[in-house]
């Protein structure tokens, strides 16, 4: 449910640019505009950032991983000088760039190992496949793969979020039920006179429960206590 609102409210496209070893230091520029999806198949290596813009400047990863940079960072992968890491990375263009809503929700870096994110691997393995393997299409399909990969993450982030340090924004209200609709009506209309009544009549919030309203508590009143004797 969370794929698709995140999918038809907040366009975001990706686009193959990397599949195979990488070895020794790569570094990748911040970009304005520019995200990054990386995809740790094998191996070790370290991850490298400028001092204040990552509270680790220094990352060690050891096992299949998935990194998410939302928003412009440089960074640099370290590896073995032969037999390399084994990537799959993409640039990420979200629609608005760094002002996107999931975007401004979203620490600078998301770091998931592979195996924490279910139903992840089938998605994968098909886009292991087409990147790997020149035909005709491969590139195409690999670009659509990557985008099921990212909305698959942006779903778990949103079962998840406090599992990557999101407190607050977009993904926070996606993740509840009662709120998700309500936000991707607001989001096709942000200029309609959005009241109770016309709420439940939007076509996106046909089938969402009642919005949540706001409860007074009311202290009970107690019965007067009279002297004993009157």
């Amino acid at each position: 449910m969370v794929s698709r609102r995140c999918s038809t409210a907040f366009r975001v496209r990706t686009e193959l640019f990397h599949t195979g070893e990488m070895c020794e230091r790569h570094t990748f520029e911040a970009v304005p505009g520019r995200a990054f999806l990386h995809v740790l198949r094998r191996g070790e290596m370290e991850v490298r950032h400028r001092p204040g813009e990552k509270e680790a400047t220094r990352l060690h990863l050891t096992e299949p991983t998935l990194l998410l940079y939302p928003r412009p960072v440089r960074h640099a992968f370290v590896n073995a000088p032969r037999d390399g890491s084994d990537f799959t990375c993409a640039t990420v263009d979200f629609a608005g760039g760094e002002r996107n809503p999931i975007v401004q929700s979203l620490p600078p870096l998301v770091r998931i190992p592979l195996d924490r994110v279910s139903g992840l691997r089938p998605a994968l393995d098909l886009l292991f496949d087409e990147a790997d393997n020149v035909r005709c299409g491969s590139r195409l399909l690999a670009n659509r793969l990557f985008e099921v990969v990212l909305i698959q993450l942006l779903r778990w982030i949103a079962d998840h979020p406090s599992d990557v340090g999101v407190t607050s924004g977009l993904i926070m209200g996606l993740s509840d039920p009662r709120l998700a609709k309500a936000l991707v009506a607001l989001h096709h209309a942000p200029s309609d006179k959005w009241t109770l009544e016309k709420w439940p009549r939007s076509p996106a919030c046909r089938a969402a429960p009642s919005p949540p309203r706001s409860r007074t508590r009311r202290t009970p009143r107690r019965a007067p206590i009279w002297p004993t004797g009157v």
